[in-house]
């Protein structure tokens, strides 16, 4: 069965919030600064919190949330936004349930007034920077140093950036409303 569009949570929502979180930490420990066994200790106000932190979509099949992205606030100036936690289960990577996510988060933030949408990767990971290009986001060259919960040494990341606001030195996306 194909997965559902994704949606986004609400505060009622938290269980399924810590569910796919904690599938994405033990997936894929050195993708997050987080840690599993640090929030698998966390209780429901820890959640609900996270919930009205940001804006947290996902992607269901057959009542199982299989992927998780996330819409926040970040940058230096006044509507500057952040995709962030982004994690699809393994087998459903290649998917476009990726993509549908991102593009989501990328509509909704387009909706709230964002101007400008940060989405950090690890210089290193092809795939996050593939994903990031082919929505649009452009490498900057501010970049910042990360200890990932399932690393040993830290990593780089860098910022890739997507206006979604008329902006004369750039081209057009096609993609944002």
């Amino acid at each position: 069965m194909d997965a559902r569009p994704a949606r986004m949570l609400t505060d009622a929502d938290w269980e399924i919030l810590r569910t796919v979180r904690l599938a994405a930490f033990r997936d894929s420990p050195e993708s997050f600064v987080a840690g599993y066994d640090e929030e698998a200790q966390q209780d429901e106000q820890f959640w609900r919190d996270r919930l009205r932190r940001s804006r947290w979509f996902v992607a269901e099949r057959e009542g199982e949330a299989i992927a998780v992205v996330a819409l926040g606030t970040e940058g230096q100036e006044p509507g500057d936004g952040e995709i962030f936690g982004l994690w699809v289960s393994p087998e459903d990577r290649r998917s476009r349930l990726g993509w549908d996510l991102v593009r989501t988060a990328v509509n909704q933030a387009a909706v709230d007034g964002h101007s400008r949408l940060y989405f950090w990767v690890v210089s290193d990971n092809g795939p996050a920077v593939a994903l990031a290009s082919v929505l649009g986001f452009r490498p900057t060259a501010e970049r910042r140093t990360v200890r990932t919960a399932g690393a040993e040494t830290d990593t780089v990341e860098i910022a890739m950036v997507l206006t979604l606001t008329p902006d004369p030195m750039s081209v057009v996306n096609p993609e944002v409303p």
